[in-house]
């Protein structure tokens, strides 16, 4: 997923660096007028780039792979490593009980933790 911020509001102090809204940037545009742009793009980015492209593009930028997160399945809550964004785009995960893969859902990411003694 992706979060785009149209208006300027208050960011915590170290995001100040990494994010912007588009009004900072200098466009002015409603919610729909963003989505329709946003949507027009990213068919156009599909029409140039097959899907190992964009996979491979994506995983170069993640940085998910090798953190601790959860997600929920069923109802559940579950604990893993993100290992992989496999060919298809769906995210490979290790748990307790063995390797999953998620294709749709939230993700948190554990806070990074001092290594065990």
């Amino acid at each position: 997923g992706i979060g785009v911020n149209l208006k300027e509001t208050e960011r915590p102090e170290e995001l100040k660096d990494k994010i912007i809204s588009l009004e900072q940037a200098g466009a002015s545009l409603t919610p729909n007028e963003a989505i329709t742009q946003i949507v027009n793009h990213f068919d156009e980015m599909l029409d140039r780039f097959d899907l190992t492209e964009i996979v491979r593009e994506y995983k170069s930028l993640c940085f998910i792979l090798g953190r601790g997160i959860t997600f929920e399945r069923d109802g559940v809550t579950h604990a893993g490593t993100a290992l992989d964004i496999l060919p298809d785009g769906n995210l490979l995960v290790a748990t307790p009980q063995g390797n999953t893969v998620l294709s749709s859902g939230e993700v948190s990411i554990l806070p990074d933790r001092e290594p065990e003694k």
